[in-house]
């Protein structure tokens, strides 16, 4: 059988050429996005803050791949669909929506009755704080009532965390080619 005289590499390609070699390419890449969106997801799903596990329970993962508005290939995306996901994660200022929506202002704790070591005897009783204040221990010194609307959190970062714990498995091209953090976005459904 005769060799062909052309050598293809000197040829222009084809965007019938570059479609197909990007569809072969997503087939090989599949199954490794796969692999790490799935090990990120359980990992973050470990480390979720969990107060009453709705956080938890509205996370969902999304492992086809996809190319964003600016041409740039996401592998995976883990959506965390409840309206204080993005604070939490990032560290912001809750809003007086947000308290309210936890049923749990205005603050109220319940002292059994007790004995003070003077002797005096305190009765059980409730007491209601004022409205978005609660008790908080300060570095384990004292306790002191603050207003919740008025504290900056610092940021979670829980899926920052499980990425750079699924990362750090990877040889060190992954490591080189893969983002050291992932992009961060705040849903429509997130208050501001």
């Amino acid at each position: 059988m005769p060799k062909a005289n052309r050598n293809i590499l000197n040829e222009p390609f084809t965007q019938e050429m570059l479609n197909v070699f990007e569809a072969e390419l997503i087939k090989l890449e599949k199954p490794y996005f796969k692999k790490l969106a799935n090990s990120t997801f359980e990992t973050a799903q470990v480390k979720v803050p969990t107060q009453s596990g709705n956080l938890r329970d509205s996370a969902s993962l999304s492992d086809v791949p996809k190319y964003t508005s600016t041409g740039e290939l996401e592998a995976f995306s883990i959506k965390y669909d409840t309206h204080y996901a993005y604070a939490l994660h990032e560290g912001e200022r809750v809003t007086t929506e947000e308290l309210e929506a936890t049923g749990k202002y205005p603050w109220k704790s319940y002292t059994k009755s007790y004995t003070r070591k003077d002797g005096t005897r305190v009765k059980d009783h409730i007491k209601e704080y004022k409205k978005y204040y609660r008790p908080v221990q300060i570095r384990n010194l004292f306790w002191a009532s603050i207003d919740q609307t008025k504290i900056k959190h610092t940021g979670n970062n829980w899926v920052q965390q499980a990425w750079k714990i699924i990362l750090n498995t990877e040889d060190s091209l992954a490591k080189k080619l893969f983002p050291k953090n992932l992009k961060i976005n705040k849903l429509e459904t997130d208050q501001n």
